[in-house]
């Protein structure tokens, strides 16, 4: 039987789970806002951002949302090709508004997004832009961001929501770029791992039908769960293992043998700054640190998911298979200079 679980790739509708309260709080804004989804990989920011996106679009909010994937993006072309192509994916639905896409001036995206943002004023709606892989505004040259953010400052009443990771390869963040281009106040939220209960719905699959639903037992479940430390790509991966082989250990041993788990810490372990990687290796080994003296980083370790609080109030790495991977990293140094094997 083909399996219900969708690994490594975005969702929505029945196959999104949980992140309501934050899902709800994005599609509530009183006025024209600016929010800053953070996140490492496969954590489900793309996902938010599509799940966001059919609310919208099926729901009674005035927002209209233009998901625009900014991935590859460094000059003012490939800006305008993304824009395009996002104005072409969402024709079907401004249509039903009553916008078409002829109307827009399909030769100058910037004036075409300003036509589009103008009739939907007079339609009683809003824009909701969605920037998806934002870290590519931070790379445009002056000229093109003083153009996005000229543009920007016409759209009265827009909302804008864009992800990233947590930092941008120079160590900046892409808060002051996006508080920059939109002359607005930045919120940001992280998205770390899945509360408990949704965590157990999503390795469940229990928004699809009966039929299309794994067998899985419950302590299984629990078991997966905590295991996964309540990771959205991790739960997914060990449950369907689990699914195949009969068993979560045998699940786990398999999981552990599998490179693209190793090249998954690998990436978000890099994406983190170097104290950040310092205080996980020393909760992975069990060392002792001044946690006070290092409140914000670790507030920030536990925001996107690579830590948690254990019952006695110590710190703890949130799932197994990152906790092992980090050990691992000491007897790697043991014959090598740095602390960062590639």
């Amino acid at each position: 039987m083909r399996s219900s679980y969708v690994v490594g790739q975005w969702v929505r509708r029945e196959r999104f789970y949980g992140r309501r309260q934050l899902l709800q709080t994005l599609l509530e804004p009183k006025a024209s806002s600016v929010t800053w989804l953070a996140g490492l990989r496969r954590v489900g920011k793309t996902s938010v951002l599509r799940q966001i996106e059919h609310l919208a679009f099926s729901g009674s909010t005035d927002l209209v949302p233009l998901y625009w994937d900014l991935e590859g993006t460094d000059d003012a072309a490939g800006l305008g090709e993304g824009l395009l192509d996002a104005l072409y994916d969402a024709e079907d639905e401004l249509l039903r508004i009553g916008v078409a896409l002829e109307d827009l001036d399909a030769d100058d995206p910037w004036t075409g997004l300003e036509e589009l943002v103008r009739q939907l004023g007079a339609h009683g709606r809003r824009l909701l832009l969605l920037w998806d892989e934002a870290e590519a505004l931070a790379g445009l040259p002056p000229t093109v961001r003083r153009q996005l953010a000229a543009s920007l400052a016409r759209f009265e009443g827009a909302v804008v929501i864009a992800t990233s990771g947590p930092r941008l390869r120079s160590g900046a963040s892409l808060h002051g770029s996006l508080a920059e281009l939109t002359a607005s106040r930045v919120e940001t939220h992280y998205l770390g791992n899945l509360e408990s209960n949704e965590a157990t719905s999503l390795a469940c699959q229990d928004q699809i039908p009966d039929s299309s639903r794994p067998v899985l037992e419950t302590e299984d479940v629990a078991e997966i769960v905590a295991r996964s430390g309540a990771h959205p790509y991790l739960i997914q991966m060990l449950a369907k293992r689990t699914v195949e082989l009969g068993n979560v250990e045998a699940a786990w041993i398999d999981l552990h043998a599998d490179r693209s788990i190793e090249y998954f810490h690998r990436i978000n372990f890099d994406l983190l700054s170097e104290a950040q990687q310092s205080v996980l290796r020393k909760i992975a080994e069990g060392a002792s640190f001044d946690a006070a003296s290092l409140s914000s980083t670790l507030s920030f370790l536990e925001a996107v998911g690579t830590t948690r609080r254990a019952h006695d109030g110590r710190y703890e790495i949130a799932n197994e298979s990152f906790a092992e991977w980090l050990r691992s990293l000491r007897s790697w140094d043991a014959g090598h200079d740095t602390m960062n094997p590639r």
